[in-house]
């Protein structure tokens, strides 16, 4: 964020604020339906010796003051895109059910993984020696390299549920690296850390927990968490668990489930696997070329 620059010592986001009050003929007109003005500066190499904060002309934008007022999340998507994108993004919310009450309908077990430091001291002999998958590790629809070391914390500050260190679960790396979001299916019993937000359900939802893992590592669900996510190209880039939860998430059919399934434990390269899954991504969202 530009933030990071012009304002090197800044605690959070900055913004500036131009008002003015109404003269009195004005107070007496409605402007309900009038426009706020909203300019969204972005970062730029700008070739003079002196600093100066440049504003492009795609920059400059205009908001209803109906939307200014009940809308706050048109902010983000107003600084990174425009009008489509609001309208785009609506129109996912409204056809399909954000993946929390998938999850709820089927009962399937999720939150962050456990937690180490904190000030609290919870018995954990019940993880004592099973595998552990570190965050670095979660990459965009496969385990990166690195040693699945044997758990040996005797007490954590957080525990979490056993339910949900129990294949077959989808793994989420709540930091994004590269721009890409970590998101793997594992079929073996792991546990992980608070880096990590898993999503565990029984062995028979596996193929509709593979396409969970297919689509939130998709180019669609990277597009709506930068867009709604309230640190991604903020302050940090990272997501939180209530954001995973929220992508709104068509339910596949059996056969495209088993498909994403089949794709996902296939001996295809990972790279061919992450492009396949993401063009199957976007079949599922029935997205158009120009919406892609």
């Amino acid at each position: 964020a530009i933030r990071h620059k012009l304002f090197k010592k800044a605690t959070g986001p900055a913004a500036m604020i131009v008002a003015a009050l109404p003269s009195l003929d004005e107070a007496k007109d409605d402007v309900s339906d009038s426009d706020v003005l909203y300019v969204a500066a972005h970062p730029r190499q700008v070739r003079t010796t002196v600093d100066a904060l440049t504003i492009a002309p795609e920059e400059i934008k205009t908001v209803s003051r109906k939307q200014a007022e009940a809308r706050p999340d048109i902010w983000k998507p107003m600084l990174w895109g425009s009008n489509r994108d609001i309208e785009l993004l609506d129109r996912l919310r409204s056809k399909y059910q954000p993946l929390h009450a998938l999850s709820k309908q089927r009962g399937w077990t999720v939150g962050q993984g456990y937690q180490v430091g904190g000030g609290g001291s919870k018995d954990a002999s019940h993880l004592a020696g099973m595998a552990t998958i570190a965050a670095t590790m979660v990459e965009p629809l496969r385990l990166g390299p690195g040693e699945q070391q044997p758990f040996a914390h005797d007490h954590l500050h957080r525990t979490r549920e056993a339910e949900l260190f129990q294949a077959p679960h989808v793994l989420l790396r709540r930091s994004v690296t590269d721009g890409r979001i970590g998101a793997v299916l594992v079929e073996n019993d792991a546990v992980f850390p608070n880096g990590i937000v898993g999503i565990a359900g029984p062995p028979e939802d596996k193929p509709l927990l593979a396409t969970v893992a297919a689509v939130t590592a998709s180019d669609i669900s990277r597009y709506w968490q930068f867009m709604t996510s309230s640190t991604w190209g903020v302050e940090r880039d990272a997501i939180e668990e209530g954001e995973f939860l929220s992508l709104p998430f068509p339910v596949p059919t059996a056969s495209q489930a088993q498909q994403f399934l089949e794709l996902l434990e296939s001996t295809q390269d990972s790279n061919r696997i992450v492009t396949t899954a993401n063009e199957m991504a976007f079949e599922l969202y029935e997205l158009n070329a120009s919406e892609r």
